[in-house]
C-alpha cells in the first residue's frame, strides 16, 4: 500500500489523508484508523502530519498580500536606512557579521512567508477538490412505510419503518454506511472491499452476506442477525465499551447500549419476517407490540388510565399484510383491553375493560 512508503509531507498532499483531518468522514474514518493500527512502523509519520494540518486548519495566522507588502517593504527600507550595513567591508578584508545575519533573518523571513502563503492555497484547493468529490444520500422513512433501495455497488437494502440510512453517491476503499432504525441488507461480495454498517453504538463488518440490523435511537437494543455469511460486529472505536463477535448464518446479537453487556445465541431456522411484510410475535409483551404497531401503521397508541407496560399477558401472532383494524380485533381478544382507532388523527385510544385490575 503506498501510504507505507509516506513521509510527512506525502501525507500533507494526500487529498484522502486530509479529508480524514479536515472532514468528519466515516469512510475514511475507518479506513485511517484501521490502517494505523495495522502499521505501527508508519503511525509517527501519519500523526506528525496530522497534527500539523490540525494546527493549520485551526490557525487564523495566514498572511495577507498586505502583510507581505509591509514585510517586504519593512526589510528594505530597513536596509535602506543603514547603508553601512549595505555589504561586507572587503577593503580591510573584514566580513560584516551583523550585516551576513541582517540579510540572512531577511532572506528567511521571505522565504516563510512565500511558503506559507503557497501551503495555504495548495491545501485550499485541495479541500475544496474533496468536497465536491464526496456527496452523500440520505433515504428515510416514516411510520407506516418501508422502502426498498440499491446502493452503488449493486447491494440490496430494505429499510423498514421509521429508519434512516446515509452512504456516499460512490464507493471507494469501504463500503461504510450509517443507520438509524433498522434494515436488511443483501450484500455484493467484494473481498476486496468490505462492507461496514455504523450505528449509533456498534459497527457492523462483512465482506458480502444477507443481515438485519436493528439499531432505533429510542430503544435500549441494538440487534444484529446473519442469514447467510459472515459478520463481525463491535463497539465503534472511542468507546469505553469493548467487543468483537463474529457472527455466522442463523446467529443473532443483542446489545444492550446503556450496560454494554450482549448475548449472541443460534437461531434454528432464522427468519427476518418484517422484510416479507410479516409481522410476527413471539411470547412478546404488550408494550414492545405497541412500538412495533405504532412503527408498522404509523398510529399513535394512548392509554388515559393505565400504561402499557402493565398490561399483563403475552402475545403471539402471525399477520400477513392485515389491516389495523383486523390487528386491533386480535390484541382485544387476547387482551383484556377494548380500542377505539381514530383513522382521521390516526390514534388508537385503549382503555381496560370493565372490572379489570393490572395491579
Amino acid at each position: 500500500m503506498k501510504y507505507n512508503q509516506y513521509d510527512i509531507e506525502d501525507f500533507l498532499v494526500d487529498p484522502d489523508f486530509l479529508l480524514w483531518v479536515k472532514e468528519d468522514d466515516p469512510e475514511t474514518n475507518f479506513f485511517f484508523q484501521e490502517w494505523i493500527n495495522s502499521n505501527p512502523k508508519s503511525e509517527k509519520n501519519a500523526l506528525l502530519a496530522r497534527e500539523l494540518l490540525l494546527g493549520l486548519k485551526n490557525s487564523k495566522l495566514e498572511p495577507t498580500q498586505e502583510e507581505y507588502k509591509k514585510t517586504l517593504t519593512g526589510i528594505l527600507s530597513f536596509h535602506l536606512k543603514h547603508p553601512e550595513e549595505k555589504k561586507p567591508d572587503t577593503k580591510n578584508n573584514q566580513f560584516d557579521f551583523k550585516s551576513f545575519h541582517f540579510w540572512k533573518a531577511a532572506s528567511v523571513i521571505l522565504i516563510l512567508l512565500v511558503s506559507t502563503w503557497y501551503f495555504f492555497k495548495v491545501q485550499e484547493k485541495i479541500f475544496s477538490q474533496v468536497e465536491e468529490k464526496l456527496t452523500y444520500i440520505t433515504r428515510q422513512t416514516t411510520r407506516g412505510t418501508k422502502l426498498s433501495l440499491k446502493l452503488p455497488d449493486g447491494s440490496i437494502v430494505k429499510l423498514n419503518s421509521d429508519s434512516k440510512i446515509t452512504f456516499p453517491a460512490r464507493f471507494s476503499r469501504n463500503r461504510i454506511i450509517k443507520l438509524e432504525g433498522e434494515a436488511f441488507f443483501d450484500v455484493v461480495k467484494n473481498k476486496n472491499f468490505p462492507f461496514v454498517v455504523n450505528t449509533e453504538k456498534i459497527k457492523v463488518k462483512v465482506l458480502g452476506t444477507s443481515f438485519n440490523v436493528k439499531s432505533f435511537p429510542d430503544e435500549e437494543m441494538v440487534e444484529v442477525a446473519v442469514l447467510s455469511g459472515k459478520v463481525m460486529a463491535s463497539t465503534k472505536m472511542g468507546t469505553s465499551i469493548n467487543f468483537n463477535e463474529v457472527l455466522s448464518p442463523n446467529e443473532v446479537i443483542s446489545f444492550q447500549k446503556s450496560s454494554g453487556q450482549y448475548q449472541k445465541e443460534f437461531v434454528k431456522d432464522l427468519k427476518i419476517y418484517w422484510k416479507d411484510n410479516l409481522l410476527v410475535f413471539n411470547n412478546a409483551d404488550f408494550y414492545d407490540v405497541i412500538k412495533e404497531v405504532e412503527r408498522w401503521y404509523g398510529y399513535d397508541f394512548i392509554f388515559p388510565n393505565g400504561k402499557f407496560q402493565d398490561v399483563p399477558g403475552k402475545i403471539n401472532g402471525t399477520f400477513y399484510d392485515k389491516s389495523l383494524d383486523e390487528i386491533i380485533k386480535g390484541l382485544e381478544f387476547s387482551l383484556k383491553i377494548k380500542a377505539e382507532i381514530n383513522h382521521q388523527n390516526k390514534k388508537v385510544i385503549i382503555n381496560k375493560k370493565e372490572n379489570v385490575n393490572y395491579e
